[in-house]
């Protein structure tokens, strides 16, 4: 346990498991590529960049990283997600979890997410009026019927290329805030 480490890239090692408890002043964590299927990282509130990409993660508990500013947790197993107290965020990768619901409540800085190949029916609170340059990614679940449902994005790119398979344009009620 070394109290004073700020950042730690421990990433395609085929770690089981990982104890950071020890590093309270952790900034950086990159854990990408690996077999964890759990992380507690609720001693590491100065976290701001999580990178826990391609892993066996089914949660992961963000409430005590209120620093965070980006998080990437693509390729896991994850089927919610609780942002409510990570407010700084910028930018969000989620892209091949099990996700139905993203909220984006409050996160007046986000300008990046990906969300692609869940099963997403909502990503809810997305105001990014703020912000410029950004984009959303998402390809909601196969079981989504576009017929009555809205998109709604205030992002300069919405890619809905695979949102349902043969979508019909004049299905999607309405798509409104892009550029």
């Amino acid at each position: 346990n070394n109290k004073k480490l700020t950042g730690l890239a421990a990433e395609g090692n085929r770690l089981a498991e990982l104890d950071v408890s020890g590093n309270p002043e952790l900034e950086e964590l990159m854990i990408g590529d690996n077999q964890i299927s759990y992380i507690d990282i609720s001693h590491n509130k100065r976290l701001t960049g999580l990178t826990v990409e391609n892993n066996r993660l089914k949660h992961i508990d963000l409430r005590n990283n209120p620093e965070l500013t980006i998080l990437s947790a693509s390729g896991n197993q994850l089927t919610d997600i609780d942002l409510s107290n990570n407010k700084n965020l910028r930018a969000v990768y989620l892209d091949n979890n099990r996700l139905a619901t993203v909220d984006f409540q409050g996160m007046k800085y986000l300008v990046r997410v990906h969300a692609s190949n869940n099963q997403l029916l909502a990503l809810t609170n997305m105001n990014m009026e703020e912000c410029t340059g950004y984009s959303v990614f998402c390809t909601p679940g196969d079981g989504l019927k576009a017929e009555g449902h809205r998109y709604v994005s205030n992002s300069r790119m919405l890619d809905l290329s695979k949102t349902v398979p043969n979508i019909q344009l004049n299905q999607i009620r309405e798509v409104r805030g892009g550029q």
